[in-house]
């Protein structure tokens, strides 16, 4: 038996979607439809993945969920960019592409976006770790805190210190892999050689054929560094490096892997990352025959750290996919979060397709830094 406000919840819902149930609740409404009495856990875990585009939209089909079980948004908030900001332009990929003009990608955030894109600083003093290489182990500074599935959570085990360790390790090595293979790419109308930087980089960020597409270049050389001098591990009882939040436990993120908030370290010089559950299975991403965890990490805990990377240190966004009809918002995240250019391929078709917006999205430098990786790992 489904929910008993389905009914009154798709007649609101229906209504703000020209008669039509939404796709984009489809997973949520699969909860409601499943029991009478839904989970908690399960309503929250469907909420987190609505963006605000869409939680704007359904106000008033969300908020008869919301009542129900006594959360407010802040519980169940959205994760990896700055609002949406309600009634902002929508500007085309297109629009987007001819306004930058090559502009760097990590472009001044203002004071507004920064305070909703990142939450307080983190503490002075960091939770001691023995055994921790390279990152430090920080409270949730999120307020209010986050509800947790068990009172009181067990600390981090030695695999999982491990696991961390090698992470970490193997990301800042992925990130100084990069850096050297842009340096070494020049400007030049030959197409470079198969299985070179010059290959990776031409297939992540578009051809370095013309001295504007160099300029390019410098742009993604630059953001790398960066987001390397955000790496350099505690020294001297300054909080710097690699800030981790133990997110094992938080309600309704048993199924997420790592995340960030946009623009959080523009600022400052560390990186608040939440680590969830998924972290510590190895796999590739959005698989689920994960193994138990282990001290070897997988290539996508080092991809999908530098995506994360890139959307706190330099602003980086999640670009439409080509062809997918996505648009960015006025602060240049999608409003159709889906669509996303999220994976090699079509990583590979947007900096084929529209160079500039290769160099905003996100993913883009973590694939780059995986396969700079993994070429010179072999070597």
């Amino acid at each position: 038996m489904p929910w008993q406000k389905l009914p009154q919840f798709l007649q609101l819902a229906k209504g703000a979607n020209n008669g039509k149930e939404p796709k984009s609740l489809a997973p949520l409404i699969a909860v409601l439809r499943a029991s009478n009495n839904p989970p908690q856990a399960s309503v929250i875990a469907e909420f987190s993945h609505i963006d605000d585009t869409k939680r704007q939209k359904y106000q008033s089909a969300l908020n008869l969920v919301l009542n129900q079980y006594g959360l407010s948004t802040a519980t169940v908030r959205p994760r990896g960019g700055v609002p949406v900001v309600p009634g902002a332009p929508v500007v085309t990929a297109q629009q987007l592409n001819v306004a930058l003009n090559n502009a760097r990608a990590h472009h001044h955030v203002t004071a507004a976006q920064l305070a909703r894109a990142q939450p307080a600083a983190a503490p002075a003093n960091a939770i001691p770790v023995q055994d921790a290489m390279g990152w430090s182990l920080v409270p949730d500074p999120t307020n209010p805190p986050p509800l947790l599935t068990v009172p009181h959570p067990p600390p981090f085990t030695h695999p999982e210190i491990r696991r961390i360790n090698e992470a970490v390790r193997r990301t800042i090595a992925a990130v100084d892999w990069a850096i050297r293979e842009i340096i070494s790419v020049r400007v030049s109308t030959t197409p470079p050689l198969p299985n070179s930087p010059g290959e990776r980089y031409w297939q992540l960020f578009g051809p370095c054929d013309t001295p504007q597409a160099d300029r390019r270049r410098q742009t993604v050389l630059s953001n790398f560094n960066t987001l390397r001098t955000k790496l350099d591990a505690p020294r001297g009882g300054v909080l710097m490096g690699i800030c981790c939040i133990d997110a094992r436990y938080y309600l309704g993120e048993e199924k997420t892997f790592a995340w960030t908030h946009r623009g959080s370290a523009v600022h400052q010089p560390y990186i608040n990352v939440w680590i969830g559950p998924l972290f510590f299975r190895k796999g590739v991403r959005g698989q689920q025959d994960f193994q138990t965890a282990g001290a070897v990490s997988s290539d996508a805990t080092v991809c999908t750290l530098v995506h994360e990377f890139a959307h706190a240190v330099f602003n980086a966004s999640d670009v439409p996919q080509v062809g997918s009809g996505g648009t960015l918002d006025a602060n240049g995240m999608p409003t159709t979060p889906g669509d996303v250019a999220n994976d090699l391929n079509s990583d590979i078709a947007l900096a084929q397709a529209t160079p500039d917006l290769a160099v905003l999205n996100a993913d883009n430098y973590g694939q780059f830094a995986l396969l700079a990786l993994r070429a010179n790992e072999r070597g």
